[in-house]
């Protein structure tokens, strides 16, 4: 895994920041994983915006960052609903496939008064011992189930 995250400013759901992602990660390896997953996280009625996968320099936690756009779209608000309601039942199916409480996610909310609200979405290794025997499976069994999570959305 990469040691040091670097941040980019701000995504769109635009493919040529998907690029700009994917030269801000230090492993081919792990683009080639991410890449797709990251596709379909673009392709939701929600604006990726700041680091979208990484390692955040406090605490090592891989992590998406997204804005909750404004939209009056029925179908898309209720894409966004979903997103943010079905959280247990991602953390259940991933903390399943690794077989022990190794994982929690937690959605953090930020409301800047105007405008969209911003949530991060991080992924926390709470098990740590786990995660240093097992850190690759791990992440391949966040990243699956988090792919996952993303079709059954739409």
């Amino acid at each position: 895994m990469n040691k040091e995250f670097k941040p980019e400013i701000s995504f769109s759901k635009d493919k040529s920041n998907l690029e700009m992602l994917q030269k801000s990660l230090e492993s081919e390896e792990i683009d080639k994983d991410i890449i797709p997953i990251l596709e379909k996280f673009f392709s939701l009625p929600i604006t990726p915006h700041q680091s979208c996968y990484g390692h955040a320099e406090t605490n090592k936690e891989p992590y998406l960052s997204y804005v909750d756009d404004e939209t009056t779209n029925e179908s898309e608000l209720s894409i966004q609903r979903n997103f943010k309601e079905k959280i247990i039942e991602l953390v259940a199916r991933i903390n399943q496939q690794i077989g022990s409480e190794a994982v929690n996610i937690s959605l953090e909310e930020v409301d800047h008064k105007r405008g969209p609200k911003d949530y991060t979405l991080r992924f926390e290794i709470i098990d740590k011992k786990s995660f240093l025997q097992n850190g690759k499976k791990i992440l391949a069994i966040i990243w699956d189930e988090f792919s996952k999570y993303l079709d059954e959305l739409k």
